[in-house]
C-alpha cells in the first residue's frame, strides 16, 4: 500500500493528468465490480425467497420414533431461518366405512396425516373447507369424504391394516389435501421411490389421537414393507 502511494504520488508529480485518469478508471472498475457482486447476491436471495416460498413443505426428515420427532422438530424450530418445524406421521389404512341408517359406503386404501393442532399456522398442506382438527376427531379429504358420503359429524370405521379391528372416528373437518405427493413421498429409502400418484384417500388425525388410538395397531415403525408401516417426519418451513 505504501510503495502504491508514493507510486501514484510520483505520478502525479511528473503526470498529474494520466495519473488522475488511471485512479479514476481503477475507481469505476472497483465500484462496477462492488456493484455486480451486490446485484448477484440480492438476486440469488430473491430468487430462492420465491422458490421456497411456492413450496409448502422445504424439506422433510425422517426419525424412527415419536419421541424423537418431537425432539427433533423442536431443535430445528430454533435454527435461524425456520419458521416452522412440525413433528408429524403418515400411514396407510386398509379400509374406511361409512353406516348410517339403511346404507353403508366404503372406500379402499388409502394414507393418514398426522399433524399438530398448529400445523396449518405456516406449513400449508392443506386447507380446511368445513369444521376443524380436534382431539380424538378425524379430518376427512373432500374426495374420500364424497366416496363415504360423510358429512361433518358423521361418523366412519377407519380400518388401519389387514387383521385388526377399526378404529370409529367422529369426522370434525373436511379438507382439501394440496400437496398429497409431498407429504406421502418415502422418507425412508428402503420404502423404495415415491408412488406416481398421491393416495386418492386421505384421513387427518391430531398427532395425538394418531398416537394413542392409531399407530399401536402398526407393528414396527419404519420396516422394509410399506404396507405396515408409521412413517414420522419432521417438516419444517424455512423463510
Amino acid at each position: 500500500m505504501v510503495t502504491a502511494l508514493r507510486m501514484t504520488a510520483a505520478g502525479l508529480t511528473r503526470a498529474p493528468g494520466r495519473t488522475l485518469v488511471r485512479v479514476a478508471v481503477l475507481a469505476a472498475a472497483v465500484a462496477l465490480l462492488g456493484g455486480m457482486l451486490l446485484f448477484v447476491g440480492n438476486s440469488l436471495r430473491t430468487m430462492s425467497g420465491g422458490a421456497v416460498r411456492s413450496v409448502p413443505l422445504d424439506w422433510q426428515g425422517p426419525v424412527s420414533s415419536f419421541a424423537q420427532d418431537k425432539r427433533v422438530a423442536a431443535g430445528v424450530a430454533h435454527q435461524p431461518g425456520v419458521l416452522q418445524a412440525s413433528p408429524t406421521a403418515t400411514a396407510p389404512f386398509a379400509r374406511a366405512v361409512h353406516r348410517t341408517t339403511g346404507s353403508v359406503t366404503s372406500a379402499g386404501s388409502g394414507s393418514v396425516l398426522a399433524v399438530p393442532p398448529s400445523y396449518l399456522d405456516h406449513i400449508k398442506t392443506f386447507r380446511l373447507l368445513q369444521g376443524r382438527l380436534e382431539p380424538g376427531g378425524i379430518v376427512l379429504d373432500q374426495q374420500m369424504a364424497a366416496t363415504l358420503k360423510a358429512r361433518v359429524g358423521d361418523t366412519i370405521a377407519l380400518t388401519p391394516r389387514g387383521g385388526t379391528a377399526p378404529r370409529a372416528f367422529t369426522v370434525s373437518g373436511l379438507a382439501l389435501v394440496t400437496a398429497g405427493d409431498q407429504l406421502f413421498q418415502p422418507l425412508n429409502p428402503q420404502l423404495g421411490p415415491a408412488p406416481a400418484q398421491p393416495p386418492a384417500n386421505v384421513a387427518i388425525l391430531s398427532l395425538g389421537t394418531f398416537a394413542t388410538q392409531f399407530a399401536p395397531h402398526f407393528r414396527t415403525v419404519l420396516p422394509a414393507n410399506p404396507g405396515s408401516s408409521v412413517q414420522p417426519g419432521a417438516q419444517n418451513g424455512v423463510q
